[in-house]
């Protein structure tokens, strides 16, 4: 098939989702992929395609040129749409280790012809060679995440067209969600009104994270007064967050009491720690930092598997997990594993997570019951 007849085929299969996204009136956003220049297996390259296929929920995935791909994500919005390419590339990395050099995303428009969006797409495809560490670029057709340097300006404009918003706040990695509404946004500062019982618990807390349907990113922003009267919070030092508690997909909690984890490599035990924190599927733990020096200088740390183990404390017995895992990131003395779980060490986790889940629900209830008391 040549590049013509492909441009053409594409091109009808294109116009043909953006139609039925009118007329259904849902999002559509679409995503142009570009797998690295690497070595793939043709068995694993088409694993790769089908676990793409299904991440997306069967909707279509077009060759577009070499290692090029256009996705379609339907019914799904800017912002999530971001989150959905940021984990297919983690995903992809940890499954197949196939590196995507980079993303493009828009968000199909009412006004939208297969020219201007395709444009967008290429454009911010084109841009991503000018960064030298991002791999997604993004936009809508109101608004350019890439050309508009304003952080004031483009946030203006969006919280005018639409005022309402989403408010995270966490008590010990429970998420707490408002709806809020922005009376007000001036050089940094921002007025937002919340309706909420919960409004006295957040003078206990320094920022909170803002979500927006038209925003790809999380918004942080400092938390400086709270008028308990009218039910409003003033807000500073607003920031785009690359990545938030937001974006968790599970849930994650922290231990009741210290558990100790050994991360061995084979049978030889390179360092021991305490859990931080933990979901299903991964675990922050903390060790001292003269303990990590010696993965300073090893190369694709990520792609070794490390062999963990802890006693979790389950009712007055402990069960122990032993799970492979390998490390997603390095923080000072901190280091994030994503871990792979049997079906009894994936059943003994979850109940850990519930049970701490009841306890801290319990805390929190105290807690908003005391800040009415002290109101």
């Amino acid at each position: 098939m040549n590049g013509k007849l492909i441009e053409l085929v594409n091109g009808a299969i294109v116009e043909s989702q953006m139609i039925f996204a009118k007329e259904h009136k849902i999002p559509l956003c679409i995503a142009r992929l570009e797998y690295g220049k690497q070595t793939v297996k043709e068995e694993i390259f088409k694993d790769s395609i089908a676990f793409i296929h299904a991440f997306i929920d069967y909707n279509p995935i077009l060759l577009d040129k070499d290692n090029t791909y256009l996705l379609f994500l339907k019914d799904v919005r800017i912002h999530s749409a971001v989150k959905m390419m940021k984990k297919l590339i983690f995903s992809l990395k940890i499954k197949f280790s196939i590196k995507v050099s980079r993303i493009s995303i828009t968000l199909v428009d009412e006004s939208d012809s297969l020219f201007t969006l395709m444009e967008r797409l290429d454009r911010y495809f084109l841009l991503i060679k000018t960064s030298k560490n991002e791999k997604i670029f993004y936009g809508t057709k109101d608004f350019d995440f890439l050309a508009e340097h304003d952080k004031t300006k483009l946030l203006n404009s969006i919280f005018k067209k639409e005022p309402n918003i989403k408010v995270y706040n966490f008590f010990k990695n429970i998420p707490l969600i408002e709806t809020a509404k922005v009376l007000k946004f001036t050089d940094d500062f921002l007025q937002i009104k919340i309706d909420s019982s919960k409004l006295s618990f957040y003078k206990k807390n320094k920022s909170i994270f803002i979500e927006h349907n038209l925003l790809p990113d999380i918004l942080k922003a400092d938390i400086f007064k709270i008028d308990f009267s009218n039910s409003i919070i003033y807000l500073s030092q607003i920031e785009f967050l690359d990545s938030s508690p937001v974006d968790r997909e599970e849930i994650r909690v922290k231990p009741h009491k210290n558990i100790l984890v050994k991360v061995f490599y084979g049978e030889k035990l390179l360092f021991d720690g305490i859990i931080v924190d933990l979901s299903i599927s991964s675990i922050l733990v903390a060790t001292q930092l003269a303990k990590l020096k010696k993965f300073n200088n090893i190369k694709n740390i990520e792609d070794i598997e490390f062999n963990i183990k802890f006693d979790l404390p389950l009712s007055e017995k402990t069960f122990l997990i032993n799970v492979t895992g390998k490390i997603i990131k390095i923080m000072g003395n901190q280091v994030v594993f994503n871990i792979n779980t049997n079906a009894v060490s994936k059943s003994k986790l979850s109940s850990y997570i519930s049970f701490r889940q009841h306890q801290l629900i319990n805390e929190l209830e105290k807690e908003i019951q005391n800040s009415y008391e002290f109101t």
